[in-house]
């Protein structure tokens, strides 16, 4: 249920009830999957006010959570790596494509 939500307050940008949300999982000491840790990172980088930089400290902390696959942390670093180059160059994806991108690793 709380993908569901997670993933309109995004559509919606929505950006404080986002934050909300992942702070109530956090305060309820709820564990992240892997699609929370997604929407946590694309939620950093669709925010318009966020260091895009923090999406790297969610994946540190999802590879430092040891649960998930190394195909599934190589697979979101080199999201980030190609963002990030990207960016570099004043080419990157636009929300609407962000927003594609998310639903898709989600699996929404």
């Amino acid at each position: 249920m709380r993908h569901k939500w997670l993933w309109r307050f995004l559509r919606r940008r929505d950006f404080k009830r986002f934050e909300a949300t992942l702070e109530a999982l956090r305060d309820r000491d709820i564990p992240f999957d892997e699609v929370t840790y997604n929407f946590a990172m694309y939620g950093i980088l669709l925010h318009p006010r966020q260091v895009d930089e923090l999406s790297r400290e969610v994946l540190q902390d999802m590879e430092e959570d040891g649960r998930f696959h190394p195909a599934l942390l190589r697979l979101q670093r080199g999201f980030l790596d190609s963002f990030f180059e990207l960016k570099e160059v004043d080419a990157a994806p636009n929300r609407k494509n962000l927003l594609k991108a998310c639903h898709g690793s989600t699996g929404q």
